[in-house]
């Protein structure tokens, strides 16, 4: 039973992580596509 407060707290900590980890992902790619966007077509 003394192993299961870490393995919740390393689990709930890697849930976490993923979550900033693909919100930032996510934001990049929008920011990257507005910057494309805004440079207008691109050349053939």
């Amino acid at each position: 039973m003394e192993i299961l407060l870490p393995v919740m707290f390393a689990f709930i900590g890697a849930y976490v992580l993923y979550w900033v980890v693909r919100m930032g992902v996510r934001d990049g790619i929008a920011d990257a596509d507005e910057r494309r966007g805004e440079s207008g077509p691109e050349p053939d």
